[in-house]
């Protein structure tokens, strides 16, 4: 789950568990460059993307949940 969507300048994500990797993905698939980590407070500032639509990606063990937001 993330929120708020559309985002902002951070977008909040809950998981079950933390992730091993964050990834963000813009529409056309470029993977895009900032510091994700995975913090206590599972927030990512996403304050630096330009306006548009983003793929969340969050790899865990076992799994990987990729999750639709928008930048406002």
């Amino acid at each position: 789950r993330i929120a708020p969507n559309p985002a902002g300048k951070n977008l909040a994500f809950s998981a079950p568990q933390h992730p091993k990797n964050i990834e963000i993905y813009n529409a056309q698939g470029q993977k895009m460059n900032g510091g994700w980590s995975s913090n206590p407070s599972q927030q990512l500032d996403i304050d630096h993307l330009d306006s548009g639509v983003y793929i969340l990606e969050l790899q865990f063990s076992n799994t990987v949940k990729s999750i639709r937001f928008i930048k406002e």
